[in-house]
């Protein structure tokens, strides 16, 4: 199992073994705080959220960062939208060409 800490909390990630695969991140009352989620087959990201009152604060990487430990292959899609491309190209990892999706 893994765990975050944030405000000094521990807080489990909760990994759904579905399709898509989904590494989530609860917080109390079921409250959640973000997830990520990719193609079991291909390991490309299908989406990457944090809850608005929590961006800005590592928990996308750190939610990247634990997804790659479980899926070596992970990478990301040429469909990102702003706040993703720009989250993407902070990892300083090489991206394929960006095709442009509505927010």
């Amino acid at each position: 199992m893994y765990a975050l800490r944030i405000d000094g909390k521990v807080l489990p990630v909760k990994f759904q073994k579905a399709s898509p695969f989904i590494f989530s991140l609860v917080v109390r009352d079921g409250i959640e705080i973000g997830h990520i989620s990719w193609n079991e087959h291909t390991g490309q990201i299908w989406g990457l959220w944090v809850n608005d009152g929590y961006r800005r604060e590592g928990i996308a990487t750190m939610l990247y960062l634990i997804a790659r430990k479980y899926e070596p292959r992970l990478h990301h899609s040429a469909e990102r939208t702003d706040d993703g491309d720009a989250w993407a190209q902070s990892l300083g990892e090489k991206l394929p060409k960006r095709v442009m999706v509505a927010t």
